[in-house]
């Protein structure tokens, strides 16, 4: 194990013991739900009507609710333990292999407009307080945060794409791991506007979000695999195993030169 590991690990397991396990338990019986009401379509293909996109956007802001319902009550919240979620820093990590890459359609990428006002970057809560970066920042600290002015005001987080920890939320980006303009030139341009803010949103997918260095953030931009990885080399099987993921979720197409970048970085993996 290495020292980042172990110390990540250390970190995990004093946030373990302030954490409420009945909080615990409610929030991922929530996200359950949601997820569940996800995938109860074969290709997340909501039809594009006024109520099915308050049905979505609801499902997604008594998520974000969750979070902050603690800072009106007992001014904590919940976290999960190492034992929830299984890899380095706390962030879950799919069991993507290099056989799923396969299953991806392989395309040039789309030069369709993008404009990043249409996919509804962040929701807020039902009221209008905290929003969906608030939610991750709060999903993702290893201690118990504490809020104000309806945002996170302190926490302590692991950013995997440095390897560095981070106590200050305003030096924090919240990455879409498959970048939105990615997604846009990748099959999402000509979603409806509801399954845009779904994707933009996605907190029931752990691996869709993160909560990054700034810096590390804006030099990935909107680059895929084949031009950017995180810093640290020890977080590329699992980063290419999240990018591979929320591709295959949401039916997005891989070019040829991005394709053979996660080739490479899930070689890295360990074999199961």
């Amino acid at each position: 194990m290495t020292a980042i590991a172990q110390r990540v690990m250390d970190e995990r397991k004093r946030a373990a013991r302030n954490n409420l396990r009945a909080r615990r338990v409610a929030l991922f019986a929530l996200l359950a739900f949601l997820a569940a009401l996800l995938a109860s379509g074969a290709a997340f293909l909501f039809p594009d009507s006024p109520q099915n996109r308050a049905a979505l956007r609801l499902q997604v802001q008594q998520n974000i609710e969750t979070a902050s319902r603690t800072d009106r009550t007992a001014g904590r919240n919940t976290r999960t333990t190492s034992s929830d979620l299984p890899s380095r820093g706390g962030h879950a990590v799919p069991g993507i292999q290099l056989e799923h890459l396969d299953r991806l359609v392989v395309a040039p990428p789309a030069h369709d407009p993008y404009d990043r006002d249409d996919w509804s970057v962040w929701l807020k809560d039902a009221d209008g307080c905290y929003d969906t970066r608030a939610f991750v920042l709060a999903e993702e600290s290893l201690v118990a945060p504490s809020f104000s002015d309806c945002h996170v005001a302190t926490g302590r987080w692991y950013d995997p794409y440095t390897a560095a920890f981070v106590d200050d939320p305003g030096d924090l980006d919240i990455d879409h791991v498959v970048p939105l303009a990615e997604a846009n030139r990748s099959g999402a341009a000509r979603w409806s506007s509801d399954k845009k803010a779904a994707y933009a949103n996605s907190v029931d997918e752990p691996w869709a979000l993160l909560a990054v260095s700034n810096s590390a953030n804006r030099s990935k931009g909107d680059r895929d695999p084949a031009e950017w990885l995180p810093p640290n080399e020890e977080f590329h099987c699992a980063y290419a195993r999240m990018w591979t993921a929320v591709k295959l979720r949401w039916s997005l197409s891989v070019d040829p030169a991005e394709k053979q970048a996660l080739e490479r970085a899930l070689g890295t993996c360990p074999q199961n």
